[in-house]
């Protein structure tokens, strides 16, 4: 005969079911609701009657884009809906925010004030991402603080398209042209002052921050003799693109030869001053400009160019890209050598018969060797040993600010080029 299950053991059985299953329910509401992290300590601290509820539409605001040097406000609106005053205290603020104002310092129920936080976008820095906090405080149980964030990204009053203009393998008779842009973000198009190439060769690209002597300084330096400059301005099509941008110039730098053989590095500088707007300042747009310096802004940018002419060097220390000689650090015990070729070509190929006319270091020794005819005598090759020989004394030529670069300078017989200077990057050490 079946028996049925024994009735207390079916009732326990049910207990514990139903305690497994209310416990998963209690975990998986606790999973699947959000932690509001502190929420839990701001209730205990409620007391009981009337209290200030904070409301904010905004904390965080984007300038967007600024110019270095300019100055920026903007106002967080703060609401009280609650039943009792809401009182506001400054609090800290990163290195470069300003809390520049509370309109009022207790706000009644129902009514809203502003606080006004003030930012000078990266001042004297290269520009970049910025973004600033400032802690304002409250008596509102729930939001007893409130952070507000600012951030944006600050640029120069100019922009180099690209940062210069290249010159490559240039002969000594060359003309030829180059050309870079310079895009401008004032308030409206720039006007050009003056534009030239300058023989000065610390070249220093998109300054950010300019003292009233910079431009002064600038003109001081003479001009070159081997490059002439020309600035148009752009069309408005042409910077339409560029976030910000109100107007620049396409710069055209033309070689004025004869040109001497080697490497050389000059700035090319722009001059120009942005007209005032008519709707400018901060009543207006909430930004303040920086103040143009004397003179007008000074846009820098490189010129380089590299003349081959009819003589040229190769060997395995030889860098043709920054074109000198890489003998490194050497040592007073035992020194170092190396070799390179001189190649003539052209029709005074045949004429040119080397020989020293100075070396830095002093201890340096060259020599050198008998010119060979290559490829039926249209090229003409001429092998020169550098050393500096063993227990030479010590010297920084490295072309750091400690020491420039050594040289050997040549008389070489050909009269488009009768010398050559052959700069050297060496250091002997003990």
């Amino acid at each position: 005969m079946h028996r049925g299950p024994n009735a207390w053991i079916v009732a326990g059985v049910a207990a514990v079911v139903g305690a497994t299953i209310g416990g998963a329910t209690a975990v998986s509401e606790l999973v699947l609701q959000p932690l509001q992290i502190g929420e839990m300590a701001i209730v205990t601290a409620i007391t009981s009657g009337p209290a200030p509820k904070l409301a904010t539409p905004e904390i965080t605001y984007d300038f967007g884009r600024m110019i270095v040097g300019e100055k920026g406000t903007h106002d967080f609106a703060f609401t009280n809906k609650g039943e009792a005053p809401l009182e506001l205290t400054k609090g800290a603020t990163s290195c470069k925010c300003t809390i520049s104002g509370l309109e009022q310092t207790s706000i009644a129920p129902g009514e809203t004030a502003n606080v006004k936080l003030e930012w000078t976008a990266n001042p004297g820095g290269p520009g970049g991402d910025f973004r600033q906090t400032a802690l304002i405080l409250t008596n509102d149980p729930l939001r007893p603080e409130v952070t507000l964030t600012i951030q944006g990204k600050s640029f120069a009053m100019w922009d180099p398209f690209p940062s210069g203009v290249v010159f490559t393998d240039l002969q000594t008779d060359a003309v030829a042209s180059a050309t870079a842009k310079v895009i401008t973000y004032g308030a409206r198009p720039p006007e050009l002052l003056s534009v030239r190439v300058s023989e000065e060769s610390n070249v220093i690209t998109n300054p950010v921050e300019q003292g009233d002597r910079d431009v002064a300084q600038a003109a001081e330096v003479p001009a070159s003799p081997y490059f002439s400059a020309t600035a148009d301005p752009l069309e408005s099509n042409e910077f339409a693109s560029i976030t910000g941008a109100t107007g620049g110039f396409l710069l055209t730098v033309t070689t004025v030869p004869p040109l001497p053989i080697g490497p050389r590095t000059n700035q090319l500088e722009l001059v120009f001053t942005i007209p005032d707007g008519e709707a400018t300042g901060e009543a207006a747009t909430g930004f303040v400009p920086p103040t143009e310096p004397e003179g007008g802004w000074l846009a820098k940018l490189t010129v380089q160019a590299n003349v081959v002419g009819p003589l040229s060097l190769a060997g395995a220390q030889w860098d043709a890209t920054r074109e000198f000689v890489r003998m490194g650090s050497l040592s007073t015990a035992t020194g170092g050598q190396t070799k390179l070729f001189l190649t003539a070509k052209g029709e005074h190929r045949g004429v040119v018969r080397p020989t020293v006319k100075e070396v830095v270091p002093a201890s340096m020794q060259v020599e050198v060797g008998e010119p060979t005819a290559i490829g039926d005598g249209v090229v003409v090759r001429i092998p020169l040993s550098i050393s500096i020989p063993a227990g030479s004394p010590t010297c920084n030529h490295l072309g750091s600010r400690q020491g420039g670069l050594g040289r050997v300078v040549l008389e070489t017989g050909h009269p488009e080029v009768p010398e050559l200077t052959i700069p050297v990057r060496v250091a002997v050490s003990p």
